[in-house]
């Protein structure tokens, strides 16, 4: 799989047991999905595993003896990288339940995964080759001619703002009030024009963040969608019959654009 994060979907399903001849409800786990999973997290540790329906677990479970039951089948997951979810306890919350469901815990964990493979890897003092080679660890800061654009501006704004103080200081002290009638006297800053360029510098750079006044979400969200692409393991009961099926497809939510050039791998 080329996904850039892959989220195994386990569940509690009621079975029938043919020797007790009773149903139970088990946590199944899927021989294909369980080999692919743990190839991806030896190769890529790229894996998140979701354990779902967690509110009709069998009774004298807890979400410990689940982690065990996981950890055994996904030898090197780590603990931080199991999350147990049910969407029936976060429909039937209160609105004391700081997390129903444990919902908002699982997308805390999908959001730390996204900043762990985004963060730009520098070379440590003693990577000769890295340093030799500055590309070998600037291809991880991941900025697109999207950002390059942004931060061109942003970059000559910063520069307009300098330019301007620095203009008035350079050989003396510096003023920012006005002269008579409003016009400016020798060694005053144009305060609106060096406040407008920082605002304009700010204002880029919220395009890439998505945060401030000019922070465009939406577009930012878009373009994460276009560069990143969620795979999901989901094992399932096939409709009357005791066969498991393996559904893989990508994760694209309707809730946000999908950007011009976005890309969906099935």
């Amino acid at each position: 799989m080329q996904s850039d994060v892959v989220v195994v979907v386990l569940s509690f399903d009621a079975l029938y047991n043919p020797q007790t001849l009773q149903t139970e409800v088990v946590l199944h786990f899927d021989p294909e999905v369980v080999e692919t999973a743990n190839t991806l997290i030896c190769d890529r540790d790229n894996v998140i595993v979701l354990i779902n329906k967690t509110d009709i677990a069998p009774i004298g479970t807890s979400p410990a003896d689940w982690l065990r039951h996981v950890q055994s089948t996904f030898s090197h997951l780590n603990e931080n990288q199991v999350f147990c979810v049910s969407c029936k306890d976060a429909e039937a919350s209160s609105p004391h339940d700081k997390d129903p469901g444990n919902i908002q815990a699982f997308l805390s964990g999908l959001m730390s995964k996204f900043t762990s493979i985004t963060s730009a890897a520098t070379p440590s003092a003693d990577d000769i080759a890295a340093h030799a080679d500055p590309s070998i660890w600037q291809e991880s800061l991941g900025a697109t001619e999207r950002h390059r654009l942004l931060l061109d501006e942003c970059v000559m704004h910063l520069d307009a703002f300098l330019a301007e103080v620095e203009a008035v200081t350079d050989g003396g002290s510096s003023r920012v009030s006005g002269g008579v009638d409003g016009e400016l006297e020798h060694g005053d800053v144009d305060i609106v024009l060096a406040a407008e360029s920082l605002r304009a510098a700010a204002n880029f750079l919220a395009k890439i963040t998505g945060r401030g006044e000019a922070g465009d979400v939406e577009e930012v969200l878009g373009v994460v969608f276009e560069k990143f692409c969620v795979g999901l393991l989901n094992t399932a009961l096939m409709q009357n019959s005791n066969a498991i099926y393996t559904e893989t497809r990508s994760f694209q939510s309707r809730d946000f654009p999908k950007a011009p050039n976005a890309r969906t791998i099935m």
